[in-house]
């Protein structure tokens, strides 16, 4: 049905100025202005929101925006519309300021193109997860597929609970600063705001009456009951957005981006592990636990062969002093050994002279004890291995 709709702004202005009043119906006519029907505020407010594409809640913001700024301009070209106001303020407010009554308290205001986003986001993210599903039996799923789509759900889910705690926060700024001034100023009538000319002479009388009338209408207690009405509409829608935000997210009545993130996680555990160039990342990132034991066993190895090493040198060092006759009497298998030993002591005393015979000794004998001992372990794989060996210098106790 087509109906004849007042234009946004115009509607804004009469609501402003008292001419709708948003606790009563409003009559709408047809275009042809043979019939009239009654609407009610939010009916009509969802007309307006269907015709110009905006969002009822920014509909009523301007809407209170407008009741405020009317007031503001009455309170500025009318002392006498001041003074009552400031003795209704005094009257339930202590020090307070007549133009704090039409201050917007709201501090972070919803935007309610970002829960759009966001449902729009969940949408996709619903009808991917539905196609991924229907493609698990072709093996048409990767782990790298369900990873994306897990980093998508978490960020809607930061974003979401991110806006409902904005609605939380506009829930009371709806309000209009203090409401019980705004709810004593309904119940007055005109007449009330004409109590200061009863004082003055019937020439000014006159004069201040008409001015009375033009910057106060007679509909301000339809004026003051609007801005007490908008502000519960608000507080209404931003209801309405909440329950849809949480219902997005999920909760028991509703499977959102919680469950959709919990199925992805069970999905994760029954998909292999990528082997192309993503899967040979995450190995890269996450090493494997066989790698980390051959580690172990490997320092393992190390450290028993540095114990064998040290007491095979304090065995050999014993020998050393005990019998000096023994070497003598070794057979001639063992002269290669000899030779060997001949040239690592050579190789030692050259060193040790040119380090300037900075350890003791006792120190060096100690050092090349250890070398020879460990020259007898390794004979096998040549003795051109400790004679290209470099010496160590960094301290006293060993000259290789």
């Amino acid at each position: 049905m087509n109906l004849l709709l007042h234009n946004t702004d115009d509607f804004i202005d009469k609501i402003s100025e008292g001419h709708i009043s948003i606790g009563n119906g409003i009559l709408v006519p047809t275009p042809m202005g043979n019939q009239m029907f009654q609407m009610t505020f939010p009916e009509y407010c969802d007309k307006i929101c269907e015709r110009d594409n905006i969002d009822k809640l920014s509909l009523y913001r301007k809407i209170q925006h407008g009741i405020n700024r009317g007031c503001l301009r009455k309170l500025n070209r009318s002392s006498a519309f001041h003074d009552k106001l400031q003795e209704a303020m005094d009257g339930c407010v202590t020090g307070g300021c007549v133009t704090d009554l039409f201050e917007d308290r709201v501090k972070r205001p919803f935007k309610t193109s970002y829960y759009h986003t966001e449902k729009d986001r969940y949408d996709s993210l619903r009808d991917q997860l539905s196609t991924m599903e229907s493609g698990m039996d072709a093996d048409n799923v990767s782990l790298s597929d369900i990873s994306y789509l897990q980093n998508e759900c978490n960020d809607s889910l930061a974003n979401l609970r991110k806006q409902s705690s904005i609605l939380q926060e506009n829930m009371d700024e709806y309000e209009p600063s203090h409401s019980q001034v705004w709810h004593d100023l309904s119940m007055e009538p005109h007449s009330f705001y004409k109590q200061s000319l009863s004082n003055m002479p019937d020439q000014h009388s006159r004069y201040g009456d008409k001015q009375l009338r033009k910057n106060i209408p007679e509909t301000i207690q339809t004026i003051y009951l609007n801005g007490r009405d908008i502000s519960r509409c608000l507080q209404k829608e931003n209801q309405s957005l909440q329950q849809c935000i949480s219902s997005i997210i999920g909760n028991d009545e509703y499977e959102g981006l919680q469950q959709m993130d919990a199925q992805l996680r069970r999905l994760s555990h029954v998909i292999p592990k990528d082997t192309g160039f993503m899967g040979f990342l995450q190995n890269l990132i996450t090493p494997s636990h066989d790698t980390d034991d051959d580690q172990q066993d490997d320092g393992a190895d190390e450290s028993y062969d540095d114990q064998q090493d040290d007491d095979a040198a304090e065995d050999d060092a014993e020998d050393d002093a005990g019998d000096d006759a023994q070497d003598d009497e070794q057979s001639d298998e063992d002269q290669p050994e000899d030779d060997l030993v001949d040239r690592l002591t050579k190789k030692a005393t050259d060193n040790h002279t040119k380090q300037g015979a900075k350890g003791s000794s006792g120190e060096w004998n100690e050092a090349l004890n250890t070398q020879l001992t460990r020259g007898k372990k390794k004979q096998k794989g040549g003795e051109e291995y400790f004679l290209s060996c470099p010496s160590n210098t960094s301290n006293n106790s060993s000259f290789f």
